[in-house]
């Protein structure tokens, strides 16, 4: 599959399946080794936290975040959002 692309995206898409857990080697994708470092398990946990926080302002039209803002303002951002919207539909 990946001598299927353009050399130009396979770098690309060698780095996005490394982001998704899984490693490219000797031409094949296989899932990564499960890591039991518990940093970077809090660390992965935060990542999909602030991406599904700013996913559900994007879908709802809310203000987003600035890009540099901490997990917990994207999280307060994204409930304050989600109760504003729910106030307005029991309107």
């Amino acid at each position: 599959m990946i001598d299927e692309v353009a050399t130009s995206k396979q770098d690309f898409l060698v780095k996005a399946a490394e982001s998704d857990g899984f490693g490219f080697a000797n031409g094949v994708f296989r899932p990564a080794r499960k890591s039991d470092d518990r940093n970077s398990a809090i660390r992965d946990a935060e990542v999909q936290l602030e991406s599904a926080c700013r996913t559900i302002l994007q879908l709802i039209a809310a203000p987003l975040p600035v890009k540099n803002a901490g997990l917990v303002a994207v999280v307060n951002s994204t409930l304050e959002a989600l109760e504003q919207q729910q106030l307005r539909s029991q309107r």
